[in-house]
C-alpha cells in the first residue's frame, strides 16, 4: 500500500516536470492561439458586457467583429455614479446614450483613455468596426480634448490613419456645411465622420441622444393619456453649474423670482458661487450626482436658462420629466439651446428679451399653472436613437 502511494506521488511529480519543461522546447498541450489576445483580456476585465445578443441590426457583420472602440468617453453605467468632473459635460451625456445604443443594436464597446489607445497593437484596432473619439473641445481644427498637444495628436493620427475611414469624431456644437475635424490633419475626416447629437448639417452622421432614465422605461413618457399631470411647488432650477454664468442681469431675474414667491435652486459649484452663501430663497445644492440631478430637476415646476451653459441636454432631460425649459435669448444671433426654439409652448417659453422681468415671471407663472405631461421631441427619444445608431453600424465604414 506504502509503495502504491509513492508510485502516485513520483506519477505526478513527472507530470508536472513535463509541463513545466515542454515550454522551454517551443511545446505545449494548451492549444495554441492564431491571434493576439483582445483588448478586454490584456486589460484583465470586460469593459462593458453586451447583454442584449441583438444581431438584428447589420447581421452581416460576424460575432468577433461586433465591437466599437470609445476613446474618451464613457458608458452609460459608469455615466450614472459618475463625479469626475471631466466627464459631467453635455458631451459625455450624449455620448454615454450612444454607448447604450450600440449595446442595443448587439455590439460590445470597450472604453479607453488617450493614453491608452497609443498602447494598443495595430492588429487589435483592426478588429473594431468602428472607433469614436469622444471630443468635447470647441476648436475642432486645433484638439479633441483640453489636455491634447500637438505633438500626442500627430501619434494618434499615425495610430489610426490605416483605419481611418472606421473613425468618428464626436462633435456637440454648431458648424458649417461640409466642414470637418482637423485635429488629426486635414484629410483625415470626412463630413459623414462628424457624429452629432443635434441635427446640424444633413452632411453628417446624426445620431440625437435620450434622457438616460428612460431605459427603465418600456415607453418615453411616464404618464398615460388618461393621467393629468399633477401640479408642482413653486420651485425653479436655474441651468447652470458655473458661477461665472451668474452675471448681475441672471442674479436681478433670480431675485424677483424669489420675491414673487418661488424658490429657487441652483447646482453651482464651479468658479465663485459665494453669492449663494446667504441669498434668500436660493438653496444652492453644489456636486450632485446625474441621479440626484433628474431627481431635483423633477420635483422643479421649472427650468431656468440664464444664456450658458448653450445647447445642454439638461432641459430635454427636464421636458422628459414634465418640466418646461424658459430658453432666453442672450446672445446676438441665437437662444440658449437654439434646437428648442421650434418645439414652443408649452414645453419651451422662449424669452425674446432677457431684460423683460415681467415677460420671465409670467411665463413662470404659466408654467406652474399648467403643469405638463412627460414630452420628448422626436430627435431625442431612444427608439430613434437606436435606429440612427443601426444605420451608422449598417455598413462596414463611414465613407
Amino acid at each position: 500500500m506504502r509503495e502504491m502511494k509513492y508510485s502516485i506521488i513520483i506519477l505526478s511529480l513527472q507530470i508536472l516536470c513535463l509541463f513545466n519543461f515542454l515550454p522551454l522546447f517551443g511545446l505545449s498541450l494548451l492549444p495554441k492561439k492564431g491571434r493576439e489576445p483582445s483588448l478586454r483580456a490584456l486589460r484583465g476585465k470586460t469593459i462593458i458586457v453586451e447583454d442584449s445578443n441583438n444581431f438584428t441590426c447589420a447581421p452581416q457583420i460576424p460575432k468577433e467583429k461586433r465591437k466599437v472602440l470609445y476613446i474618451n468617453a464613457i458608458g452609460i453605467e459608469k455615466y450614472a455614479t459618475n463625479l469626475e468632473q471631466k466627464y459631467m459635460s453635455g458631451e459625455y451625456y450624449a455620448m454615454a446614450s450612444w454607448e447604450h445604443a450600440i449595446r442595443q443594436n448587439g455590439f460590445l464597446v470597450d472604453e479607453v483613455t488617450f493614453e491608452e489607445v497609443l498602447e494598443i497593437p495595430e492588429t487589435l484596432l483592426h478588429e473594431y468596426h468602428r472607433i469614436v473619439l469622444g471630443c468635447a473641445y470647441k476648436d475642432w481644427k486645433t484638439k479633441c480634448s483640453l489636455h491634447n498637444d500637438e505633438e500626442y495628436l500627430i501619434k494618434l493620427s499615425q495610430k489610426l490613419r490605416p483605419i481611418k475611414a472606421k473613425v468618428g469624431s464626436f462633435y456637440w456644437w454648431d458648424h458649417e456645411e461640409d466642414e470637418v475635424p482637423g485635429y488629426l490633419g486635414d484629410d483625415f475626416f470626412t463630413p459623414k465622420q462628424v457624429l452629432t447629437p443635434f441635427d446640424w448639417q444633413k452632411s453628417n452622421t446624426f445620431l440625437g441622444f435620450f434622457p438616460h432614465f428612460h431605459i427603465t422605461q418600456n415607453s418615453t413618457n411616464d404618464a398615460t393619456e388618461d393621467t393629468l399631470p399633477l401640479k408642482k411647488e413653486r420651485i425653479g432650477l436655474v441651468l447652470s453649474k458655473d458661477g461665472d454664468f451668474f452675471d448681475e442681469q441672471a442674479l436681478r431675474v433670480i431675485d424677483s423670482l424669489v420675491q414673487h414667491n418661488f424658490t429657487i435652486h441652483t447646482t453651482c459649484k464651479l468658479h465663485n458661487c459665494s453669492m449663494f452663501l446667504k441669498r434668500k430663497g436660493v438653496v444652492n445644492h453644489k456636486k450632485l450626482t446625474p441621479t440626484m440631478y433628474v431627481k431635483l430637476m423633477e420635483e422643479s415646476a421649472f427650468m431656468l436658462g440664464i444664456g450658458n451653459p448653450i445647447i445642454s441636454p439638461s432641459p430635454i432631460i427636464a421636458m422628459a420629466k414634465g418640466v418646461p425649459f424658459l430658453n432666453p435669448k442672450r446672445h446676438v444671433y441665437h437662444y440658449q439651446h437654439p434646437p428648442l426654439v421650434k418645439v414652443g409652448e408649452p414645453y419651451v417659453y422662449n424669452i425674446e428679451d432677457f431684460d423683460n422681468i415681467a415677460d420671465i415671471i409670467d411665463k413662470a407663472e404659466k408654467a406652474v399653472e399648467n403643469p405638463n405631461k412627460p414630452f420628448v421631441p422626436s430627435d431625442f427619444d431612444k427608439a430613434n436613437v437606436i435606429e440612427r445608431t443601426c444605420r451608422m453600424l449598417q455598413r462596414e465604414t463611414f465613407i
